[in-house]
């Protein structure tokens, strides 16, 4: 398992991925949302909204890109890339 880890106006975020098309966001400690597929060639979104600040409230994107040798992931917040990260992709 892989993770790609960012801090966003006091919010924690977390990304766990695995070679094998499947992922979860994590904010905070809670997870959010989370998806898999059983395609080998694939690309994965996982969004949540988190608050940060006083009553101000954040989109986060998650993408996992899904290719025959490599893993593409990002997090994003209201359309601005926070983290990226790529991997070789051992095992399909």
């Amino acid at each position: 398992m892989y993770q790609l880890t960012t801090h966003y106006r006091g919010a924690e975020l977390r990304l766990d991925f695995q070679p094998g098309a499947s992922a979860a966001l994590t904010i905070n400690g809670i997870e959010r949302d989370s998806v898999s597929s059983e395609a080998s060639v694939v690309t994965l979104k996982l969004s949540s909204t988190v608050q940060t600040d006083y009553e101000w409230h954040e989109f986060i994107e998650a993408i996992i890109a899904y290719e025959a040798d490599t893993i593409e992931a990002s997090i994003h917040a209201n359309n601005q890339q926070l983290t990226t990260r790529s991997v070789a992709r051992t095992n399909k």
